[in-house]
């Protein structure tokens, strides 16, 4: 008796028909007839009382069903489960994150990710445009992406993590209040920051001098946003930062200060809504504290 017989069994039950089950399984006729005569050797009783109206089961037949059902879902539970395991034996997983967010808090996630699964390679993507992100989960090319300030799309489960303060970071010695700034006296500063598109912290910029009517002055603008730091330490002007990014600066002297009204960025997990890896689905019960649950 195995798996293939028992669904053939189940399947001319539900259908009450050999034909209809042979249709439904996408088996001829014969095959399906074979399968029931073997079953019925292998128990030594008939199991369906067939007649012009079609088949239904026998005694023997109807004590079966029952066993036959939770069989085949044990049999399921444990091929996921080894499934599961075998899968975070090896294998890779794809993330695509925008460079900050790879420093804070993805850094942290791989981490512990590694330390209970060290067999799964991670490979971290980054997106030439910030706004490329969730393109690459949507076409399969990475399971799951970090990014910020997500809009909700049908296609794309979201799940958003712990939001981060953005604050602005000063050179050493620069001159500012003890403090938080508001968004008008932002105009005071020069700021060095990515181009257009290419990073949240420069599209927040745009956007508060938007609000505020004020004209944003850009002293330095580079390609290379992990550098932006470096160049507000060598004191060629400010930069919009967050926090976790501030917080070694300050050791260092920056002068880092909160705003007013404070700015956050929206840190999102997100994944396709289809069925995900085994190695996927560990990283999203860890990233999101097993909660698994989408906000979108």
């Amino acid at each position: 008796m195995d798996r293939r017989q028992l669904e053939i069994f189940l399947s001319v039950v539900e259908n009450e028909s050999i034909s209809r089950a042979a249709e439904a399984l996408h088996l001829a006729q014969p095959s399906v007839s074979q399968a029931i005569k073997q079953l019925e050797r292998e128990v030594r009783g008939e199991l369906f009382l067939r007649s012009t109206r079609g088949v239904r089961p026998t005694a023997a037949g109807e004590a079966l069903i029952e066993p036959a059902r939770q069989v085949l879902r044990d049999l399921s539970v444990a091929l996921e489960s080894v499934g599961h395991v075998l899968g975070l034996r090896g294998g890779t997983l794809d993330i695509v994150s925008v460079p900050a967010l790879a420093i804070d808090p993805l850094a942290s996630f791989v981490g512990s990710y590694r330390r209970s699964f060290p067999d799964v390679q991670v490979r971290v993507i980054d997106p030439p445009d910030v706004s490329d992100a969730p393109a690459y989960v949507r076409s399969g090319r990475c399971e799951i992406g970090l990014v910020e300030d997500m809009t909700p799309e049908p296609e794309l489960c979201i799940h958003e993590l712990a939001g981060q303060e953005i604050v602005l970071v000063l050179p050493p010695g620069a001159a500012v209040g003890s403090g938080p700034v508001s968004w008008e006296d932002l105009s005071l500063f020069e700021f060095v920051t990515s181009p257009p598109g290419r990073s949240v912290s420069r599209s927040k910029l745009e956007q508060i001098f938007s609000r505020t009517g004020k004209q944003l002055r850009v002293c330095v603008e580079s390609d290379h946003r992990t550098a932006i730091a470096d160049f507000v330490m060598a004191g060629a002007g400010a930069a919009l930062l967050r926090r976790p990014i501030s917080e070694p600066l300050a050791a260092q002297g920056a002068r880092v200060r909160p705003l007013n009204p404070p700015l956050l960025h929206q840190v999102t997990l997100v994944h396709r809504r289809r069925s995900l890896s085994p190695a996927a689905r560990a990283f999203v019960g860890l990233a999101t504290k097993g909660t698994g649950t989408c906000t979108a």
